[in-house]
Formats: C-alpha cells, sequence, structure tokens
C-alpha cells in the first residue's frame, strides 16, 4: 500500500515539472492569493461604506440664492438754483419784537438728505432760538456781520467766514448793525446714530 503511495506522489511531481517545462505554462495561483504571493482582501468596513453610499441628486444640492438685481430709477434733481430766481418768505416772529419781513428765508437746492438756502436779517434783528434736532447747519456770511449764540457760546463772524451748529444744539444769529446781513446756509441730516462704538480696549 506505501508503495503505491509513493508511486503515486512520484507520478505527480514528474509531472508538474514537466508541465512547468512548457513554455508560457504557469501554474494558477489559489484563490484569494496574487502571483507575488499576497492575499488582497477589502476590509469590512470598506463594504459596508460601499453599500450605505447613496445617490445625490443635482437639485438636492444646496446652493445660494442669489438676489436679483435691484431696479435702478433716475430721478430728477434740480442741480441749479439761479439766486434771482429765490422765493423769499418772511420768517421773523413777533414773540421776539420782529416784523415778518425782517428775517427772511429762501430755499435754493435740496440734494438727497441736504438742504442749501439763504437767510436774510435787517438792521438790528434777530432769526430766534432755534433747535437743530439731528440736523447739522453749516452757515457762509455773505454780507454783514452777525452775532452767534450757540448754547453758552457767542461769537461775532463778518462777509467770508463761516460756522457749524452740531447737531441737538440750540442757536440764535443777531444783528446787530444797522446794514442789512446775508448768510448761506447748508443742512444736513443724519439719521444713523450720533453715539461712536466703545472700544474693547
Amino acid at each position: 500500500m506505501n508503495n503505491r503511495v509513493a508511486a503515486f506522489n512520484a507520478v505527480q511531481r514528474k509531472s508538474e515539472e514537466s508541465m512547468s517545462q512548457v513554455v508560457g505554462f504557469k501554474q494558477p495561483p489559489p484563490p484569494g492569493v496574487f502571483p507575488g504571493g499576497n492575499i488582497h482582501r477589502q476590509p469590512l468596513q470598506q463594504v459596508q461604506n460601499r453599500a450605505e453610499q447613496k445617490v445625490i441628486k443635482k437639485e438636492d444640492i444646496p446652493r445660494q440664492n442669489n438676489p436679483a438685481p435691484k431696479e435702478v430709477k433716475q430721478v430728477e434733481v434740480e442741480c441749479v438754483a439761479p439766486y434771482d430766481e429765490h422765493k423769499w418768505v418772511n420768517i421773523g416772529k413777533e414773540k421776539d419784537g420782529m416784523k415778518p419781513q425782517d428775517v427772511q428765508y429762501a430755499q435754493a437746492l435740496k440734494p438727497p438728505y441736504h438742504l442749501a438756502s439763504f437767510l436774510k436779517l435787517a438792521g438790528n434783528s434777530t432769526k430766534g432760538i432755534s433747535a437743530t434736532d439731528k440736523n447739522t447747519m453749516v452757515f457762509v456770511v455773505m454780507q454783514g456781520e452777525v452775532t452767534v449764540v450757540l448754547n453758552t457760546s457767542q461769537f461775532v463772524v463778518g462777509r467770508g467766514d463761516s460756522f457749524f451748529v452740531p447737531p441737538h444744539n440750540t442757536y440764535n444769529i443777531l444783528n446787530m448793525k444797522t446794514g442789512e446781513a446775508e448768510l448761506f446756509l447748508v443742512q444736513y441730516k443724519y439719521e444713523g446714530s450720533l453715539l461712536k462704538p466703545e472700544s474693547g480696549c
């Protein structure tokens, strides 16, 4: 019996040796084994991840909605105001002892958030105390000399001089001379906060 097994094994080895001598013939590797001898197996986690992958549709991808461009509208504004065409309005206050015509006002231009106008004061007259609220007032003296009372301060300005009144203040303009005084003023109204943000330092 042992002789038969030995003889069978010898025949099998001889057969394998003869097959290996045939040009181009290679023994097929065992299942799961590559010619280099390493066994390649996919990790179980990778196989599970592939099974869990879903197909994402194009419409499912979130996108930022770009707002539609705003429509631009043209607004006609007056850019020129001839001096001779100004309409003067009497604003003198009787409670201040003034006649209406002693103080006159004329609006010139009205750009966005601004107002340009003129102010005339007859001799020995006063405009009267006014509050600026959120308005900033910038004045230029075009003729004569006037006394400005700004809160508790007082100063005199003449032709060519300029001054401004900050928001949330009271002021008055007095013409203490006999001749007429005229001022040009620009009024700006600021809608934001007048308080500066506090520093973190």
